[in-house]
């Protein structure tokens, strides 16, 4: 119980005022702190660093980390197929022609609307990419690395149904198809549920992919469990796209003598 008489009180008073002027100065030091190492991660980190960790037990400002790099399958495909959507839309457009089957009249549609849905996610990318280093703009980046991951997932979401209802209906297109749907299967899943790419035998444990993206070309990505090979393994949209297009985008012998999917199908000289 304090006691001291008001001498006292004011002797006691001036170490905690002093304490009280240190704090108030912590939380810039921290933040100080906080962007270098943010700033000394991403100059000496790999391709691929850590968006945030979507696992239960992690907190949404936790620390970011390096994963290993993709697959060389899967990036050199992606580097076979240009970037700019001015010349991917030819692709998505071939892709749609391709896909026409008589049992599956309408994949062709869900096909054009993917790559309407791209050049959203391009420009996103594009920005990250150009933002990955600034740190005054950290927290816009931030904002916008979370609008991309969201809009990516929904994006793959729509790859996986359209290559589902092509298996399902027997499609001769989905044999060569096959290995981008089984990335996609085991994105999909935990994505979706929760839960890990079911193996037969085995019961599925609970999984949730990791966000991450690459700092060079703002491409969004995730860290995902592979049962196949039982071992985490990164897998990105735009990479998938690009393994799609590669094996879709093929070019009719004639084009329809009416344009395909509007804006989509005007092609840049």
């Amino acid at each position: 119980m304090f006691t001291a008489g008001r001498r006292g009180a004011t002797v006691a008073a001036a170490p905690a005022k002093t304490n009280i002027e240190q704090i108030k100065y912590l939380p810039g030091l921290l933040s100080a702190l906080y962007a270098a190492l943010d700033q000394l991660y991403l100059n000496g980190a790999g391709r691929y660093s850590i968006l945030r960790s979507k696992d239960l037990r992690s907190s949404p400002s936790g620390p970011w980390r390096r994963v290993t790099e993709p697959e060389p399958s899967h990036a050199t495909v992606s580097r076979a197929i240009p970037p700019a959507f001015s010349q991917r839309k030819r692709l998505w457009v071939y892709s749609s022609l391709w896909l026409t089957y008589v049992d599956c009249p309408y994949a062709s549609l869900s096909v054009q609307t993917l790559g309407y849905a791209e050049r959203l996610l391009l420009d996103m990318e594009a920005k990250l990419a150009a933002l990955a280093r600034d740190m005054e703009r950290k927290k816009e980046r931030d904002l916008l690395l979370s609008e991309c991951s969201a809009h990516s997932i929904l994006w793959v979401f729509g790859l996986y149904e359209i290559l589902r209802t092509l298996r399902e209906s027997r499609a001769p297109q989905f044999a060569v198809l096959e290995p981008v749907f089984q990335k996609l299967e085991i994105l999909r899943m935990p994505l979706a549920k929760h839960e890990a790419k079911n193996v037969k035998g085995s019961t599925p444990p609970p999984h949730y992919p990791t966000g991450c993206w690459d700092v060079d070309t703002g491409q969004v990505g995730w860290q995902v469990f592979n049962p196949r090979i039982g071992a985490m393994e990164v897998l990105s949209r735009t990479p998938l796209a690009n393994e799609f297009l590669s094996v879709a985008a093929v070019p009719p012998k004639h084009m329809p003598p009416f344009p395909i999917g509007g804006p989509l199908g005007e092609f840049d000289s």
